[in-house]
């Protein structure tokens, strides 16, 4: 209760700081996990005294002292239960004998599936699984090989260049593109405008600061925020969509969409996306808090607007970050789908397995997207859409 009485005076003072064009940056917070800080302040020196906020995260959940090393409870869904014979059924119907999973975990959709795809079709599925945790790889061949599909398994990478060709493959993203650390972009300028600032932290003496990101520490990090355009390892994004009032932030999950794109611009014309997740929903252009809020899944969801607790509490917490529902559509059409539709995930996955689905509420916030019909649109810059509510 505390918690979200915190968390709603959090918020509403980041809405008065907006409405006030007052820049705020946390300051001089001291990590609770000394070995976490440890690492932090490590890596920090070794690139350039500046952490960038995905940096930050990325060690905050997936570093050596992170969430992902120190915890047992990894936020593990039961999406294997309702889309084992969903995607067997939809392999069946457009002729896919191949899967390839971005952030499969520990596997246990994609044995189910096999095991469904051979009870169905009396043959094997082929199946490659992304996971970037290579310490769980063995267990994903283990849990293969107790339920006997161990031939299943074509290939475990980590990153996507390690995959195969493939000819014809469904792509299949299970709660796994809310994983992806944002990095985190701001407005400086009197008047509302794309984001023009680039958020870091910097770990020393102790504690850890928020700062904005100087220019030439920018160019060694071989990243750039120019008139909303925002480039990282060669590839350009256009954020100037994203209209932010002074002092607002948005965090933007980059690496996600650049996930999608190099998914789409490798296997684009032979398979289909399905991209199975919880999304937020535009807010209303007169919004004054920050956006793409990462959320706590080890507080039940709780939206993270109490920064400097959750600074303190680095390593703790299993963060995810919801992208917005109708962004991602635009997002995907701009890529090249022709074809994006969208359900509420057990509606649909239930409609796979010719079963009924009985809602029982209203506010759902998980779906299955579907993208096929991919034709290369070959443009240099990748458009993040945003679009906020409006009446008209």
């Amino acid at each position: 209760m505390f918690k979200k009485l915190n968390s709603r005076i959090s918020r509403g003072n980041d809405w008065y700081h907006t409405y006030k064009k007052e820049i705020k940056l946390a300051s001089g917070i001291r990590i609770k996990n000394k070995l976490l800080y440890q690492e932090l302040e490590q890596e920090c020196k070794k690139r350039n005294g500046i952490l960038t906020y995905s940096e930050y995260l990325t060690i905050d959940q997936f570093g050596k002292n992170g969430y992902y090393s120190t915890s047992k409870h990894h936020g593990k869904t039961d999406v294997e239960k309702r889309w084992d014979g969903a995607l067997a059924n939809y392999c069946k119907q457009q002729n896919y004998d191949t899967i390839i999973e971005f952030g499969c975990g520990t596997g246990e959709l994609g044995v189910a599936t096999a095991k469904a795809y051979r009870q169905l079709l009396k043959k094997k599925l082929k199946w490659t699984g992304v996971e970037i945790d290579e310490s769980i790889h063995a267990r994903i061949l283990e849990n293969f090989a107790i339920q006997k599909e161990q031939d299943s398994v074509e290939k475990i990478v980590t990153t996507l260049d390690e995959i195969p060709n493939q000819h014809h493959a469904l792509t299949v993203f299970p709660y796994s593109l809310d994983n992806i650390p944002p990095n985190g972009f701001l407005n400086t300028q009197s008047v509302a405008s794309y984001p023009d600032a680039l958020l870091g932290v910097t770990v020393k003496n102790g504690a850890i600061s928020e700062i904005i990101i100087p220019s030439e520490v920018q160019q060694k990090k071989d990243i750039q925020l120019k008139k909303g355009f925002f480039t990282q390892n060669g590839d350009t994004l256009d954020l100037t969509a994203w209209k932010l009032r002074k002092g607002q932030r948005a965090y933007i999950s980059t690496d996600a969409y650049l996930t999608m794109n190099k998914f789409a611009k490798r296997f684009g014309d032979k398979t289909t996306f399905i991209i199975i997740d919880e999304f937020r929903k535009e807010p209303w252009f007169f919004n004054l808090e920050n956006l793409g809020i990462p959320k706590s899944l080890y507080e039940h969801n709780l939206v993270c607007t109490d920064r400097t607790r959750y600074y303190r509490e680095s390593g703790k917490h299993n963060l995810y970050y919801p992208l917005y529902k109708d962004g991602l559509v635009q997002f995907l059409n701009t890529l090249g789908f022709r074809s994006v539709e969208y359900e509420i995930e057990q509606k649909m996955a239930n409609k796979l397995r010719n079963k009924p689905w009985f809602p029982l509420g209203r506010n759902y916030r998980t779906y299955a997207f579907f993208a096929k019909d991919f034709v290369d649109k070959k443009t240099k810059t990748l458009v993040i859409p945003f679009n906020a509510q409006r009446l008209f």
